[in-house]
């Protein structure tokens, strides 16, 4: 039996892949491949905890700008209560003075009838006075 070098090389290139395919990552790794898929793996976390970081700020700034505008309004809602309150005084007191006049022109209108009868009783007195002479 003949020992072909062909063969036990094909054979030692068939284990040796093998061993190879078997142990790949262990090979990628004291070669260098597999760090760059870890760098890659990390540079891509590094990204996405900057995105959340970006994201985080930008919810906090919106959060304080709507407080701040939230404050903003209920303080021009609260000056336009304390001005609707000092209105309606206003009017209140505008409204009872109305009434006070309202009730002196009414007595002014009772005597200007009064009068006015006393008048017109005058008046049909001198006209059958009068109106007897001419006769």
């Amino acid at each position: 039996m003949e020992i072909n070098p062909a063969e036990i090389i094909q054979y030692a290139a068939a284990i040796a892949t093998g061993v190879g395919i078997w142990y790949k990552d262990v090979i990628a790794k004291k070669i260098g491949l597999k760090k760059e898929v870890k760098s890659l793996e990390a540079s891509a976390l590094e990204n996405v905890q900057k995105n959340l970081d970006i994201y985080q700020e930008m919810i906090t700034d919106i959060d304080s700008r709507y407080k701040q505008k939230l404050l903003d309004v209920e303080d021009n809602f609260m000056a336009s209560i304390d001005r609707m309150k000092s209105e309606v005084l206003e009017l209140k007191n505008m409204n009872s003075e109305l009434i006070e006049f309202i009730a002196a022109q009414k007595l002014l209108l009772a005597d200007q009838k009064e009068i006015i009868m006393k008048q017109s009783r005058r008046i049909d007195y001198f006209k059958k006075k009068y109106n007897d002479l001419e006769n």
